[in-house]
């Protein structure tokens, strides 16, 4: 009996935390999705944020591999 609601307890507070984990995760992504770029074309982009020197490495990995 006694195993029993401590297993119990434990559980309910596995499942408090998954719940709370999962409402978070969704309210990130509700209020993130608000600056969400207008088209595919500008999502694949990356809106032009990006300046030259972050991709530039992975244009010369391939041939570092050889």
């Amino acid at each position: 009996m006694i195993g029993e609601v401590s297993q119990l307890a434990n559980d309910f507070w596995i499942l408090l935390a998954m719940v709370i984990y999962f409402a978070a995760m969704l309210s990130i992504g509700f209020i993130y999705s608000k600056r969400s770029n207008s088209s595919s074309k500008e999502y694949f982009a990356g809106g032009r944020g990006v300046g030259p020197w972050l991709p530039a490495p992975g244009g010369r990995a391939p041939r570092w591999c050889d």
